[in-house]
């Protein structure tokens, strides 16, 4: 059998203070198995690789019709540059949630009410589908290959764990480096590798006060940006009302978040949620990077609609004061939007 708890342990003293695991996690494979079988394709290997031939095996089996028509719900019909976003990140979070608590559907339901997601997607119809996924997990589980499809994955991700503990630890020491957060006021992390996944997307789902980064490749600013969305979430809880006075500048990005799924209408939630990512990356540029910012990867941010990403970075250079400021400092990166955002206009 190959060891499933991954680098249980990588942390404490020995990696000053970081709280950090890696671990492969069955329920969130499976969620992934499913998507597969049912279609999902955004995930990139290349021929001949032993992923590529574990997806073909997955896409062979003769799965049951139920099963494919649940899964396949994750794609959305709309327009966007990635169509099962977020469903298929509620998948995750819901299998995550009910292992940590015994499959209780009841917890699922209050992580889905927390999320900042498109309100549609947490009415009932998304609960009472995601209400299902305990039943398809089970039934996917004694499916006869599914052991030996787990068995293979492990062997095949575990030559990979060292890399995604350096990652998470790297990530962890430069936010506590670049922010002066103290390393133990970040929150524990484990790590999931998920290789049936889009190499481009990573989740984070909180689960008991640990983030759980989803990704399938171990990139230390992918790590470091889930944090930081943790980091920050609280303090924009805080400045609500200070950013709906400011959603004028939603309209120079609204477009582009509403393409690539970070806004879902005209609302004030889809301007705070456009700001908080466009705020988040920029902060990740600065954390991984200092002061000499990756100038190409920001303007190709800015490319893709992701306006403010460079003003931002800006911001962090110039105007970072520590973790106690932090509310001062959203004020000034809200400042800096709308300034671009008349600028734009002409105004």
């Amino acid at each position: 059998m190959v060891e499933t708890r991954g680098l249980a342990g990588v942390d404490g003293e020995r990696n000053g203070g970081a709280r950090c695991d890696v671990r492969p996690d069955e329920g969130v494979f499976a969620a992934y198995v499913g998507l597969t079988a049912s279609g999902y394709d955004l995930a990139s290997f290349a021929a001949g690789e032993p992923m590529d031939g574990l997806v073909a095996r997955i896409r062979a089996y003769s799965w049951p019709a139920e099963l494919v028509t649940y899964f396949a719900r994750a794609r959305r019909t709309v327009r966007t540059v990635n169509p099962y976003w977020p469903r298929a990140f509620l998948l995750v979070a819901a299998a995550l949630h009910l292992q940590a608590t015994a499959g209780d559907v009841r917890q699922v339901a209050d992580c889905v009410a927390r999320l900042d997601i498109d309100s549609t997607e947490k009415g009932p119809d998304s609960l009472a589908w995601l209400a299902g996924l305990p039943d398809m997990l089970a039934r996917m589980r004694v499916a006869l290959a599914f052991p030996a499809w787990w068995e293979g994955y492990l062997r095949i991700v575990h030559p990979l764990l060292a890399d995604y503990a350096r990652a998470a630890l790297r990530a962890r020491h430069a936010i506590v480096r670049r922010t002066g957060v103290a390393a133990t006021d970040l929150p524990p992390v484990v790590v999931v590798p998920n290789l049936l996944q889009a190499p481009e997307v990573v989740d984070f789902v909180v689960v008991n006060g640990i983030v759980h980064v989803i990704a399938a490749l171990p990139a230390v600013a992918s790590v470091a940006h889930e944090l930081l969305h943790h980091l920050f979430r609280s303090t924009i809880d805080a400045a609500g009302a200070e950013i709906a006075e400011h959603a004028a500048a939603y309209g120079p990005v609204r477009d582009a978040m509403l393409r690539s799924g970070y806004a879902w209408g005209d609302d004030v939630a889809s301007w705070r949620r456009a700001f908080e990512e466009n705020l988040v990356r920029a902060a990740t540029y600065w954390v991984v990077h200092g002061d000499s910012l990756p100038t190409r990867e920001v303007e190709d941010d800015r490319a893709a609609g992701f306006a403010y990403v460079p003003a931002l970075c800006e911001r962090f250079v110039q105007g970072w004061r520590g973790p106690a400021d932090i509310r001062t400092f959203i004020g000034e990166c809200l400042d800096a939007c709308a300034e671009q955002a008349r600028s734009a206009g002409g105004g």
